[in-house]
């Protein structure tokens, strides 16, 4: 059939009607890809809130292709000389504020971050300035801790506390405290004691990216549709190893520096805020991670306090190290863990921790 054919009444060539057809709609095709575009635009875009700017976070971020098929299985990395998964490191991030969105980087390293809104405070004040600028001592409640700090509001000018208010939309009292130089307390819990070590507890954690992509296949239709890795706020995070590898970890290498593997990661609500947005999600992944993760003892098993755990805190062994992305990770002892959870005595704590320590472990060859 040709694409033209003689209209022998009217004299004139009109298109046969399969190419008619295609004629009316190759104006449309545009149209219809834009609007499909849109829709598919809306349903990945991820507005931040009024009074908010996502901030930290560069563009080429490591963790760019986490959702990837790839990590959910073990070997992304290749093996090592005895067969097993290599494990390296994927991408490296701090934190500036604390709950607040990081930064990502290629190696871990002393950085100076450009200001944005600044004011300073005494890093350690005195006792006439404390009592000059009117400090309280508050008892504040993190976790089942209680320690005493000082309330610094004073310090703060009125006009950034406003602008600070505003971005992270708070309506209720802000302010900031510090901690009393005069009632410091030693906090080791899970980690090497002072005598072994001299470091206090979990200045690192570390995050297998296979356990999160486990996670997400569990979540439900309400669940958030990508479960984004830095929901759960990892310096570390690794790939290769099979999910959850890293629960019994208890000695591992880095790069230049080896890790006490001090404890699982016990989870609180925070993973259930978008990152990118700052919007909570009331139910997940904090509901999935309750079902099947509440796996050390210490942390709670069964019943309504029950805890959640997903990744790893780390401890340096020793005072000086470098991180790179990259890096393999060596596993160079495993056994078991037992969180200890705060709130518990001194005395008890030690305990525990020595009990644990006497426990077999794993050499690796």
């Amino acid at each position: 059939m040709g694409l033209f054919k003689m209209d022998l009444i009217r004299g004139t060539l009109v298109l046969s009607p399969p190419y008619y057809l295609m004629a009316l709609c190759i104006p449309l095709l545009p149209i219809v890809v834009l609007i499909v575009l849109e829709y598919v635009h809306r349903r990945e875009e991820q507005v931040a809130p009024a009074g908010c700017r996502p901030f930290g976070l560069m563009a080429d971020s490591r963790l760019k292709d986490q959702y990837d098929k790839k990590y959910e299985k073990e070997g992304t990395c290749g093996t090592t000389p005895d067969g097993s998964p290599r494990a390296e490191v994927k991408g490296l991030f701090v934190y500036p504020v604390k709950s607040c969105a990081p930064s990502v980087q290629p190696r871990l390293t002393s950085i100076r971050a450009e200001p944005q809104i600044t004011f300073r405070i005494p890093f350690d004040p005195p006792r006439d300035r404390i009592k000059e600028k009117g400090y309280s001592t508050e008892r504040m409640k993190i976790f089942a801790d209680e320690p005493e700090a000082l309330n610094m509001s004073a310090e703060i000018p009125a006009n950034i506390l406003a602008k600070l208010k505003y971005t992270l939309g708070v309506s209720n009292t802000f302010t900031l405290f510090r901690v009393d130089n005069e009632k410091r307390r030693d906090l080791f819990r899970c980690a090497p004691r002072k005598d072994e070590i001299g470091y206090q507890p979990y200045p690192l954690h570390l995050l297998n990216l296979a356990s999160v992509r486990d996670v997400a296949s569990k979540l439900g239709p309400t669940g958030p549709r990508n479960l984004d890795a830095l929901r759960f706020r990892s310096n570390i995070y690794i790939t290769g190893p099979a999910a959850f590898a890293e629960d019994s970890w208890k000695r591992i290498r880095i790069g230049s520096g080896t890790y006490h593997v001090a404890c699982r990661t016990a989870r609180c609500g925070l993973p259930n805020v978008d990152p990118a947005t700052g919007v909570k999600d009331a139910n997940e992944p904090s509901t999935t991670l309750r079902a099947y993760r509440c796996i050390d003892h210490g942390a709670g098993t069964a019943g309504p306090a029950r805890v959640a755990c997903l990744g790893v805190q780390l401890v340096p062994a020793i005072e000086t190290a470098a991180l790179r992305v990259g890096d393999a990770v060596e596993v160079l002892e495993t056994g078991e863990h037992w969180f200890i959870a705060g709130g518990v005595a001194r005395e008890e704590q030690d305990r525990r921790y020595y009990a644990l320590k006497e426990k077999p472990r794993k050499t690796a060859d």
